[in-house]
């Protein structure tokens, strides 16, 4: 069974380092934390070998005031994600 790890850091700061957020078996994943309204980076790696890892994505956080929630929506196929390692 795989293993990922996951890396986050805000898309505006280009100061920041990637932060190891969690890590997961399964095709998706929770980042607890993050702000609202705001563009983050992140990128996937194989969890044996960091040295391989997916592109650099971007996703943006939206508040949702109906439902008291923080969603962030990016969609990767399964099949794609393999293809990264």
């Amino acid at each position: 069974e795989k293993n990922y790890k996951i890396y986050v850091k805000e898309y505006e700061d280009k100061e920041a380092q990637f932060r190891y957020v969690g890590e997961t078996t399964e095709c998706e994943f929770d980042i607890t934390g993050l702000k609202t309204e705001t563009d983050y980076e992140f990128y996937v790696c194989d969890g044996n070998n960091e040295n391989i890892k997916s592109r650099v994505r971007i996703a943006r956080t939206y508040e949702f005031k109906d439902c008291n929630a923080v969603v962030v929506n990016y969609l990767h196929h399964r099949k794609l994600f393999q293809n990264y390692f």
